[in-house]
Parts: structure tokens; C-alpha cells; sequence
């Protein structure tokens, strides 16, 4: 696991490897509402309220809005 984060981020990615390949990390949005992951410089967010039909809730948009920061200033996202 690998700590990073921006100015005033603090996430965490979990990354899986097949013997020495990175293959993909989950990032920890802090909601179970919102997937992240970063799979060779593509960022993926998910959406992941089905009983809701994916309608945004107010704790989404500020999970939302911290991962795009994030990913605006972490060099090894090249796009989402």
C-alpha cells in the first residue's frame, strides 16, 4: 500500500502486482458510493449507488471533488 496525496489530501491506493507488473490500484475515496481506480495511467471513477440509481448524494460530489483534485496533481494520472 502507498500513501499519497495533495496539498491537503490523504488517500489511500492499494496496489495489486503480478510478480513484478503494477496492474492496478484502488484508491480509497472514503465513501462506498464512489470507485476509483488507476489502471496504467487511466483513471476510472464508478459510481456505486444502484438503489439509488446512481443519483449523486452530497457525500459523492465532495468524494468526487477531492478525486479530481487529486488526480489534477498526481503525475501518474494521465486521464480519467
Amino acid at each position: 500500500m502507498t500513501r499519497i496525496g495533495g496539498p491537503n489530501l490523504d488517500m489511500l491506493w492499494t496496489i495489486h502486482t503480478i510478480g513484478e507488473c503494477k496492474v492496478m490500484t484502488e484508491i480509497d475515496t472514503g465513501t462506498q458510493d464512489l470507485l476509483a481506480t488507476l489502471d496504467e495511467g487511466v483513471a476510472i471513477l464508478t459510481l456505486n449507488r444502484p438503489q439509488a440509481r446512481n443519483a449523486m448524494s452530497g457525500e459523492m460530489n465532495a468524494a468526487l471533488l477531492t478525486m479530481l483534485a487529486d488526480f489534477e496533481i498526481n503525475p501518474e494520472v494521465k486521464a480519467v
